[in-house]
């Protein structure tokens, strides 16, 4: 099974998690981080939007970050409204990390996405935002560059212990921190999955609903290594977007 720790590769934008495509600009390293707050672990405000998401094994709630992600959340938002998602597939679960659905499966066997314009949405990027367990992260092949319909929900890996050396190696040649290092340390302390920074565009973040993610990512796949696809049919019923305070 893969890994998606690359640690301070990942900062330097050395390597992509998918080697066959291009690499894009990594953002970590022309963010400003004086200028950081980590908003997914802040109270959330009342009637902020959020996305009720209804699936086979329960209710996930979800809120958006409009401001942080405005494009990928406007193309969220109106495809569940128009009802895209109802009764979509979860089309691949890995145990430790995410499931992803929010397409279409074709004849062909390839997943056919849909946005407002017909375009890939061009990924956005926020020093705000991060691959916390829970985080909503859009999906396009094109990993690095854009998303679309497609969406995941992620968990939390746990490190080894010289993965965990690797994060604490945050400086440069001049000795300076990359990254703030009390960033690295919620990683370190297994919240989330570092390698997918700067990777896609994260638009939400999940406030309810943990243990249904963990009831779908327990469930068994045709083959962890080259097939992740459940072999259970678990479908997303339906997806509706409300206010906090409203509907929390």
């Amino acid at each position: 099974m893969k890994r998606f720790i690359k640690a301070i590769a990942i900062i330097l934008g050395l390597v992509s998690i998918t080697a066959c495509q291009p690499k894009a600009a990594n953002p970590l390293k022309s963010y400003d981080y004086s200028q950081m707050k980590l908003i997914q672990f802040e109270p959330i405000e009342q009637g902020s939007p959020i996305a009720i998401i209804e699936t086979d094994y329960g209710t996930i709630k979800i809120v958006l970050y409009p401001e942080e992600a405005p494009n990928t959340v406007e193309n969220f938002i109106y495809l569940a409204e128009k009802g895209f998602y109802d009764n979509k597939s979860i089309f691949g679960i890995d145990k430790e990390a995410y499931f992803i659905t929010g397409s279409t499966d074709a004849p062909s066997g390839e997943q056919q996405w849909e946005t407002k314009t017909g375009e890939l949405i061009e990924n956005e990027y926020s020093v705000n935002l991060w691959p916390f367990r829970g985080a909503v992260m859009s999906f396009n092949e094109n990993q690095g560059f854009f998303g679309d319909s497609r969406f995941f929900i992620i968990n939390q890996v746990e490190l080894t212990e010289a993965e965990k050396e690797t994060l604490e190696m945050n400086v440069d040649e001049e000795g300076n921190e990359i990254v703030p290092q009390y960033l690295l340390d919620k990683f370190i302390e297994g919240k989330g999955i570092f390698g997918f920074s700067g990777q896609y565009t994260i638009f939400g973040q999940t406030y309810d609903g943990f243990d249904v993610i963990e009831k779908i990512l327990s469930l068994e796949v045709v083959d962890p290594e080259e097939n992740l696809k459940p072999k259970e049919d678990v479908k997303i019923k339906s997806i509706r977007i409300s206010e906090y305070g409203k509907d929390s």
